[in-house]
């Protein structure tokens, strides 16, 4: 997955259980050729762009339209995320929360930056914002527990952002690879080096036969002397390649636990520069209102349930490379080795 908003949509369902949220993609006339404020587009337009044409069980029966402004703007979903969107991201977000909260109870720091994400990256580099009010049959009254909202570029791409209770059938979670997908594409948008370059994530799961059960030590030699053809890195043998930033080292759990948080307040610290600019500095003290926090906690959480069992569960052994993260282009590696699978972290931080 390499689409931003559709991972953000994916995100918010899962997050937040109690709602169902589609993204439809369609196309309209160019914001050149017809300019919707003085030539408003008619209901059946509207059904015809935002891909509710043929559907009986959705009609629109009003529409209002806002402008964005600002639209231009590079990172407005991250300024959103952070707890301070642009204007048209603002508005946005202002019909997604209600219906959000009506259907789900109300948001946390956790998914209030989510949905703000969305909102954000929703309106960027669009002309248009329709609030598109729908009925289940014709004449009949909007239903006020639903919100679409659907933008348009100057080039006439639309996109239909569709938010409902999700009813007896929650949406589907999906598996790990999926969620890890999605929360790396979100992770690498927050996380640009220069205008051109992000930090990237690749996750690999491999099975062993380590004794790790029985002997870590053992498994530790075992897996050195023939690690699996995923680990692309070389281990430190000696104490005095231990000071080698080239070389995947053994850490205890406390030393793993330690370069997760310092690696988290880079990362933090870079996706507030980029969104932000010289627009002051996030607190460390509580990460916990930054959506890098949110979706790190997440990623760690999944790989760790897919090596040791439980979201939580310490892994037998643990390696490091580059960690904690200095963002110096070097890259950077971390290995977690469970009972019988061993997840590999390979971070791209380069140019």
């Amino acid at each position: 997955m390499n689409d931003p908003l559709a991972a953000g949509v994916k995100l918010l369902e899962r997050w937040l259980p109690g709602v169902r949220v589609s993204l439809v993609h369609g196309e309209a006339p160019r914001a050149l050729d017809v300019d919707w404020e003085e030539q408003p587009p008619s209901l059946a337009q509207v059904a015809q762009y935002a891909g509710f044409a043929g559907r009986a069980e959705r009609r629109p029966v009003a529409v209002q339209r806002f402008e964005i402004e600002d639209a231009d703007e590079m990172f407005g979903a991250h300024r959103a995320a952070a707890g301070f969107p642009d204007a048209g991201a603002e508005q946005a977000l202002a019909f997604l929360v209600p219906v959000l909260e009506a259907a789900a109870g109300p948001l946390d720091r956790r998914t209030r930056a989510v949905a703000a994400f969305v909102a954000g990256m929703l309106v960027e580099d669009n002309e248009d914002l329709l609030r598109i009010q729908v009925a289940a049959e014709p004449g009949g009254s909007p239903l006020e527990d639903e919100v679409h909202l659907m933008v348009r570029t100057w080039r006439g791409d639309t996109g239909r952002l569709s938010v409902a209770p999700a009813g007896a059938t929650p949406p589907d979670q999906g598996d790990a690879e999926s969620r890890i997908a999605c929360l790396t594409t979100l992770l690498s948008e927050l996380l640009y080096i220069n205008n051109n370059n992000q930090v990237t994530f690749e996750v690999t799961f491999m099975a062993h036969d380590l004794p790790v059960s029985v002997d870590l030590d053992a498994a530790d030699a075992a897996l050195r002397a023939a690690p699996p053809p995923g680990i692309g890195w070389d281990f430190a043998e000696t104490p005095e390649e231990e000071d080698d930033d080239g070389l995947l080292l053994r850490w205890s759990l406390d030393e793993l636990e330690a370069a997760l948080a310092d690696s988290e307040r880079a990362l933090i610290e870079l996706a507030w520069g980029t969104g932000m600019g010289a627009g002051g500095s996030p607190s460390m003290e509580d990460p916990g209102d930054h959506f890098v926090h949110w979706l790190l906690k997440d990623l760690l959480n999944t790989i760790r349930a897919e090596v040791t069992g439980t979201p939580d569960g310490p892994p037998r052994l643990a390696y490091g490379k580059g960690l904690p993260l200095e963002l110096t282009g070097d890259g950077a590696c971390l290995v977690l080795v469970g009972p019988d699978r061993i997840a590999v972290i390979d971070i791209d931080d380069g140019c």
